[in-house]
């Protein structure tokens, strides 16, 4: 079971991250595609959670944690992007899997040989895959950079460890109502900017709004069964699997559907990614 959801969340992750760059080649608002992502992240989780909600109070409270940290990654990486070096930002932002690998050492989950290897093999292939890349940026205020990039480092990896704490607690319970609740405050939070910043008539024209639908639920579905998949994993190395295993399906994906063209340090790391994977399921 554990390796079928692993299967799922790489999967719907990657699905999530093509349908991202095929909008964003419509020439779209970024405003418009958060808010439909967001707005159909909730809604198939509404729809499930009619046929049973449980009103589970720690429950909400992390859900709503978790979907306050989920609205600050999506913004603060977008303005990171916005105002700095592309590569480097996706880089240091990629580290975030540092915060769970930490908690989890510190509640007595123990790293063996196998998987110290794979964390190194990890960190080659995060390093390697940003190599020749440019900044077209000529202007970068560095302090503002920082912060946004500060912020989504935080962000993303104290997310994960809202999950871990969650399913650690209420193991296999709850993941329903705790993604429904995390997804509702995205839902609200992206859909008023979009209604503050953008009139109706705009969001409904919008030509690549069908990529922000299926990112919503390649992201919903993502979400959640990496939550139901960390009740039976430990954090140090579940989460470190999932970066590299979204490593190599990118790049494997962006040559295949988007004819990127891959240079050598891109099949350097989908090697030292594909170690990473094998040896952090050791």
């Amino acid at each position: 079971m554990a390796v079928f959801l692993f299967c799922l969340v790489l999967v719907f992750t990657v699905a999530q991250s093509v349908s991202t760059k095929l909008y964003h080649k419509s020439g779209e608002s970024s405003i418009v595609f958060n808010a439909i992502k967001a707005l159909f992240s909730f809604v198939p989780l509404l729809v499930f959670s009619l046929f049973g909600f449980s009103f589970h109070t720690p429950t909400l409270l992390l859900g709503s944690l978790y979907g306050a940290l989920m609205c600050v990654s999506m913004t603060s990486g977008y303005l990171a992007l916005k105002s700095g070096p592309m590569a480097l930002t996706s880089m240091l932002v990629s580290f975030s899997i540092v915060i769970p690998l930490t908690y989890g050492l510190c509640v007595g989950e123990v790293l063996n040989v196998f998987k110290i290897v794979g964390l190194c093999a990890l960190v080659v292939a995060m390093v390697v895959v940003n190599l020749n890349k440019q900044n077209k940026e000529s202007k970068v205020s560095y302090a503002k950079w920082l912060l946004f990039v500060s912020l989504t480092f935080v962000s993303n990896g104290v997310m994960s460890v809202i999950q871990k704490i969650h399913q650690t607690q209420f193991p296999s319970q709850f993941v329903t109502e705790f993604m429904t609740v995390g997804m509702f405050v995205g839902a609200v939070f992206f859909c008023v900017i979009a209604l503050i910043k953008i009139k109706p008539k705009r969001v409904l024209q919008s030509k690549g709004k069908i990529f922000g639908v299926v990112a919503g639920i390649c992201s919903v579905v993502a979400n959640f069964c990496t939550t139901a998949l960390v009740g039976m994993e430990n954090a140090s190395a579940l989460f470190p699997a999932i970066t590299a295993g979204t490593l190599v399906l990118n790049l494997i994906l962006g040559l295949i559907i988007f004819r990127e063209k891959l240079k050598l340090n891109h099949y350097i790391a989908v090697v030292f990614g594909v170690c990473a994977v094998v040896f952090l399921k050791l």
